[in-house]
């Protein structure tokens, strides 16, 4: 798994001489403290899905991670 943007595009670096301040994009705001990406890629085995899989449920569930 990976956070790809922890920070909104928006607030990187490369676009602060626009100005932009916290609460001016609230939806990407929002999306970069949630999103996680997946591994997903052609070469996963069958056993590695099944693994992803299980650590989304367990997580969900409370459970060891």
């Amino acid at each position: 798994t990976e956070v790809y943007y922890p920070v909104p595009l928006p607030h990187q670096p490369a676009f602060a001489g626009l100005g932009h301040r916290a609460g001016d994009f609230p939806h990407a705001e929002a999306a970069a403290r949630r999103a996680l990406a997946l591994p997903l890629y052609p070469d996963l085995t069958v056993a590695q899905v099944d693994r992803v899989c299980a650590e989304i449920r367990a997580f969900y569930a409370g459970g060891p991670r």
